[in-house]
């Protein structure tokens, strides 16, 4: 998909900064590529209705996205602290990571 862009694959989850039509958590269900662009449709893990197409070159902003679902209280920490991208991570957490703010600890994310 380009460099830098590995772990943007169909399965791969991604948290949204701030909420997008009232979610934060969201898949890639699918992948397309129009002309020198690359595009990846998301849908909310707890709403499958809420589905958009996004170009994937948008996920690499941190400012927007975090691979994987993340808390919110470790999101905020990212914003505070800053963040390294951590390459190639797609492990796709419960759906209980998703709707609870237990923090998700580092052994869920290997």
């Amino acid at each position: 998909m380009g460099r830098g862009l590995s772990s943007v694959r169909v399965g791969s989850a991604w948290t949204a900064q701030q909420p997008m039509w009232g979610w934060r958590h969201f898949q890639v269900k699918n992948c397309k590529r129009q002309g020198r662009f690359t595009f990846v449709e998301l849908v909310a893990v707890c709403d499958p209705q809420v589905r958009f197409w996004v170009n994937a070159q948008q996920l690499r902003d941190r400012n927007l996205w975090q691979p994987g679902w993340q808390s919110l209280q470790s999101a905020n920490e990212r914003l505070q602290f800053g963040n390294d991208f951590v390459e190639g991570f797609d492990r796709q957490l419960t759906t209980e990571h998703c709707l609870s703010n237990a923090p998700i600890q580092t052994s869920d994310l290997i």
